[in-house]
């Protein structure tokens, strides 16, 4: 999974790094004075033809791939909408987004306002796997200020699957009304933590080669389900609330691919069901001497639609303290 976003933050860095310079090429800006100082002018209007073009591109496209799932919540400063991926396909984005107005039979950018930074954005990726819904809450006071009353577009774009230099963009469209009566703002959302997905129900069969542990899969996901061995240590080394600063038991030098010692215990898991899990940890620390000790434990894996991103994991790991 680390390598897929890694490859992922890459790609979506190559893409607007590769935007930025068309931009800046399209601009046809004019130098004065010093070489830093651009033709503003003449890049907002360079901007402008690409949005108008962008935007004419997106309601023309297929409006059956990312599709809204919900009531929108629409304030004058932001709106709230969930999207369902229709496809088979994760749709990747990245956080680029725009925003459109109906004017006379067509839809035309809404301006930025004076100041705003509207090319900068933030070099990250976000995917949402095929079968999945998202909840999405965007606020956009700081690039168009107050939206007077209308009817507007959410626009936002990505690709299916894989990138692709010559694959069409993919786009996801959201239409709402702007009224006398709509608020200036939504109501504040609190911050929620990501809710725990597995729970430790019970452990026994313990022995110097490994254990027998039973969880439950608390989440409204079915789950393709595994348990990562993230660290064993004695329990007098356990000597504060951070398991990462514990004098560990070192790993092992192991043949084959290492990770599969780690990755233990697949399982196909129903919303709502339990799984036993057996662990061996051997290969990686050995047979354990007569002690007490401590094992860390990630639980989780790869959701079932619709969950958004199809990866499930605890907020904490999972910590058991047993005795050989």
């Amino acid at each position: 999974m680390a390598k897929k976003f890694l490859l992922l933050f890459i790609l979506i860095f190559v893409m607007l790094l590769v935007t930025a310079c068309a931009h800046n090429y399209e601009t046809g800006a004019t130098y004065s004075g010093t070489p830093d100082t651009i033709d503003v002018i003449a890049y907002d209007e360079a901007l402008m033809d690409h949005r108008i073009a962008s935007i004419t591109t997106a309601v023309q496209s297929p409006g059956d791939q990312i599709v809204l799932v919900s009531d929108v919540e629409v304030s004058r400063t932001g709106i709230a909408f969930a999207l369902e991926n229709r496809t088979d396909l994760e749709f990747n984005y990245g956080a680029p987004w725009d925003l459109a107005y109906y004017l006379d039979g067509q839809w035309t950018p809404v301006p930025h306002l004076a100041g705003a930074d509207s090319g900068m954005w933030v070099s990250i990726g976000f995917s949402l796997q095929g079968g999945g819904i998202q909840q999405y809450r965007q606020a956009w006071d700081w690039e168009f200020g107050e939206l007077p009353p209308g009817r507007y577009m959410f626009i936002r774009d990505g690709w299916l699957g894989d990138w692709d230099p010559d694959q069409d963009p993919v786009y996801a469209l959201v239409e709402f009304t702007i009224s006398e009566d709509s608020p200036a703002y939504l109501p504040p959302q609190p911050d929620k933590p990501w809710p725990d997905s597995i729970y430790l129900v019970a452990y026994d069969s313990i022995t110097p080669n490994g254990m027998r542990i039973v969880v439950e899969n608390i989440s409204p996901y079915n789950i393709d389900h595994r348990v990562q061995i993230l660290a064993i240590v004695h329990e007098s080394d356990a000597v504060s609330d951070d398991w990462w600063q514990w004098e560990q038991l070192p790993f092992l030098p192991v043949e084959g691919y290492w990770i599969d010692h780690l990755m233990q215990g697949h399982g196909f898991l129903l919303s709502g069901e339990q799984l036993a899990v057996q662990l061996d940890w051997v290969a990686v620390f050995g047979e354990l001497s007569p002690g007490d000790y401590r094992i860390i434990l990630d639980l989780g894996g790869q959701a079932h639609p619709p969950h958004p991103t199809g990866w499930v994991f605890n907020e904490s790991p999972t910590v058991i303290s047993f005795n050989i």
